[in-house]
Parts: C-alpha cells; structure tokens; sequence
C-alpha cells in the first residue's frame, strides 16, 4: 500500500478502531484526533 492509499484508508480504520474498542485499552485520554494522528506516525517511522 502507498502513502495515498493508506491516508485515504485513515477514516476507516478510525472507526474499526472505535468499534473493536481499542481506545478503551489505554490509561491515557484517546480522542478523536489522537487516533489518527497515531496512524499517520506509524506510517511516518515505518
């Protein structure tokens, strides 16, 4: 996948992160915002 196609991808795998409650495994505060920019890292440093 390239860097187009994964950010086009973000909105989706926001809210597959949403529905499988994956924020909720966290001690921190996750908004909404927090999320993606987590997505957008990973794909930075890999």
């Amino acid at each position: 996948m390239n860097k187009e196609e994964f950010y086009k991808q973000l909105n989706k795998m926001f809210e597959e992160a949403l529905d499988n409650g994956s924020p909720a495994n966290t001690v921190r505060y996750t908004g909404n915002s927090d999320i993606i920019d987590i997505y957008q890292q990973i794909w930075e440093i890999s």
